[in-house]
């Protein structure tokens, strides 16, 4: 039946004119975020006139952060149009659809993940020359943040065609921030005085399987920490597992909160443990905890990094809570420890992030260097 609809859908969107000035914007996971929120932001900012911006979202989505007339529902004719008449299609996640891209439409990829951690794909099963993954069969151009990121994103989905290398459009919030501006997203989560971590850790399948008491959250020893507010920035679907936990009183769940780039400018110390999160946090030069507490576990089941994860990461590696605990207790004599990596981190995949990414994203967009 889903097939028949799609057949009989396509069909009809042949007879959809399409407009060269439109945009269909999509992130995925009921989000409005990453890349392709940093260029609508942008663009309404910018250049307002020069494009008809629409995002694709779930009913559940938070579409504060929009225009009213810039957003459609899945499974309506205003979603069939927009998907239908916009000229570009620009996502972050590659998402099926029986919508399927004319032939005169392009697709833009921006991805979700910054920089170059988590080996995924066919570089797990070192494969040579692979075809393009069905996902990305669609995809017309990749954007990449850095060099590296190009060549890993090329090899794990057996990407062949045009990449461009514009740095993280993402970044441009980090480095155009003001004081104003950090100090409204304190205000709003209620953080008072007091200095924050953030604990955001790769999202693990096996997860979605337990109830909010069954999963872990290793680092409730931070509660000794009275001088911290400790965020918890969980992946949305444990986050909600959560909700009716009872948690420290100096923890905060902050899975509800629409853009984690906000979350960076307000933390002071960031726990993770594989997540490409630390590429963008650390523009921002802050202290960072890698706390890998599952590391061969995680290891054998994702097939390992492509960095050295023991050598090349800006910040210090630990593996049970009182390490955790330890380091954020002398976590000024670590960050000295760490100042020179820090920058070489930077200089290496945080070299194009200098707050115009997206105006360069954009300019290409305009001058119609995507074809």
């Amino acid at each position: 039946m889903k097939k028949i609809i799609g057949i009989i859908l396509n069909f009809f969107a042949k007879f959809i004119k399409i407009e060269d000035n439109k945009i269909l914007f999509q992130s995925g996971r009921s989000k409005i975020d990453c890349c392709p929120y940093a260029v609508y932001k942008y663009i309404k900012e910018n250049c307002p006139d020069k494009f008809i911006c629409i995002w694709l979202v779930e009913k559940d989505a938070d579409v504060s952060m929009l225009d009213k007339k810039d957003y459609a529902y899945y499974k309506t004719f205003k979603a069939f149009k927009a998907m239908t008449s916009s000229k570009y299609w620009i996502r972050s996640q590659s998402l099926g659809s029986i919508i399927k891209k004319k032939e005169n439409q392009i697709y833009i990829q921006m991805w979700h993940g910054a920089g170059n951690f988590k080996k995924c794909g066919y570089d797990c099963t070192n494969e040579k020359n692979p075809q393009t993954m069905d996902h990305a069969k669609e995809w017309d151009y990749l954007i990449a943040t850095d060099q590296y990121n190009k060549e890993v994103m090329i090899s794990s989905v057996g990407f062949k065609k045009k990449s461009y290398v514009l740095g993280n459009c993402d970044t441009d919030l980090l480095v155009n921030s003001n004081q104003e501006y950090i100090e409204k997203i304190r205000k709003k989560i209620g953080l008072g005085n007091r200095k924050v971590i953030m604990y955001a850790p790769t999202f693990r399948d096996t997860d979605l399987d337990k109830s909010g008491n069954e999963i872990k959250i290793p680092i409730m020893k931070l509660k000794e920490l009275d001088n911290y507010i400790v965020l918890l920035r969980l992946h949305p679907l444990v986050s909600k597992k959560i909700e009716n936990i009872k948690l420290p009183k100096n923890f905060i769940n902050v899975g509800w909160y629409p853009n984690i780039l906000d979350l960076y400018l307000i933390t002071d110390i960031l726990i993770t443990d594989y997540s490409s999160i630390i590429f963008p946090y650390m523009l921002l030069e802050k202290s960072l905890i890698m706390y890998p507490y599952d590391y061969e576990e995680y290891v054998s089941l994702r097939g390992g990094f492509y960095l050295d994860y023991k050598k090349d990461l800006p910040g210090k590696i630990v593996y049970n809570e009182d390490e955790l605990l330890d380091t954020i207790k002398n976590i000024d004599k670590i960050n000295l420890e760490y100042k020179n990596k820090v920058k070489q981190f930077n200089k290496k995949y945080n070299k194009l992030n200098d707050g115009k990414v997206c105006k360069r994203f954009v300019d290409m967009l305009i001058n119609n260097k995507f074809k």
